[in-house]
């Protein structure tokens, strides 16, 4: 990533669920906020998996990847993923392979870059998290 997921994360462009679904991950921008739901939460070895859903149609969803440890191209990358890993593990409890639901209704500011995995969209990886519980 161009200047390092440190800097990447402080770009990126305000869009839904709904919006990404017409885009692919060869659309520019590459860094994109995403504010949805949050449908459950696992970890996948040491990646953290975030369970996403539409604020607007429940039948929308997309995955957000927090990578695992050591993933970093530079040390403040791996620093970030850390962080960002201790956050979800601090607000949501132990992480488990089990996808999990958050104890109350949540929503999330995700900030990811755009890619394609398994045919699916998703934010991986994941560069920013916001974490605010619904009213």
């Amino acid at each position: 990533m161009a200047g390092g997921a440190l800097a990447a994360s402080h770009s990126g462009k305000l869009v839904t669920i709904e919006e990404l679904q017409k885009l692919s991950a060869a659309t520019a921008p590459a860094i994109y906020k995403v504010q949805a739901r949050l449908l459950d939460i696992s970890q996948d070895g040491t990646q953290v998996r975030l369970h996403l859903g539409s604020l607007v149609n429940a039948g929308l969803t997309l995955d957000a990847w927090i990578p695992g440890a050591g993933c970093g191209a530079a040390q403040e990358d791996t620093a970030l993923y850390d962080e960002l890993r201790e956050i979800a593990a601090l607000r949501f409890g132990p992480l488990q392979a089990a996808p999990a639901a958050p104890k109350e209704p949540t929503q999330v500011l995700v900030t990811g870059a755009l890619s394609a995995v398994g045919g699916h969209l998703a934010l991986r990886p994941v560069l920013d998290l916001h974490v605010q519980e619904a009213q």
